[in-house]
């Protein structure tokens, strides 16, 4: 059986140039720098280490988009055996569009559903999150007091808050 987290560095090491096309796009309306090697440090807290497969769980997570966030939860999740999706609006799009798309092809290489990992991107990712809260076991909303606040009022599912760094 392929390790998902070699072929996640395998398919990482594959995709490097659709990913630096990515950042170049979101720098130039973000002007925000990305440092690809923190995405590879990242991949490699994972490799050697077995998912460990607990209780099915589909978890929601709301949070400002940053890309190496998306990267580790998604990777985090993956280790866990678990399914994440992520709502975002517009922040770093396309760079997080492309990890995601290497996190889908190495799930597809390994056999796994794709859809194991997501991401919802609109202008208005609360409502979207209403919309689907029953596909979804909790949510997570990172970094953003006032979000998670809003997401308290609409939601039915249980909710955490986590501080971002």
């Amino acid at each position: 059986m392929i390790d998902i987290f070699e072929r996640i560095s395998e398919n990482f090491s594959d995709s490097i140039h659709e990913l630096e096309e990515a950042i170049k796009i979101d720098k130039t309306k973000w002007k925000q720098e990305i440092d690809v090697n923190k995405f590879y440090y990242e991949i490699g807290k994972y490799l050697n280490k077995e998912v460990q497969k607990t209780e099915s769980e589909t978890v929601a997570v709301m949070y400002d988009g940053n890309p190496y966030m998306t990267f580790s939860l998604a990777l985090n999740q993956i280790s866990k055996g678990k399914k994440l999706v992520f709502f975002v609006e517009q922040y770093m799009l396309a760079v997080n569009t492309a990890l995601l798309a290497i996190i889908q092809k190495s799930l597809i290489d390994c056999n796994t559903d794709e859809s194991d990992i997501k991401l919802y991107n609109s202008r208005n990712s609360l409502l979207d999150l209403i919309e689907k809260q029953n596909e979804f076991d909790r949510v997570i909303v990172l970094g953003d007091k006032f979000m998670f606040e809003r997401v308290q009022m609409h939601v039915e599912i249980p909710i955490t808050f986590v501080q971002s760094e």
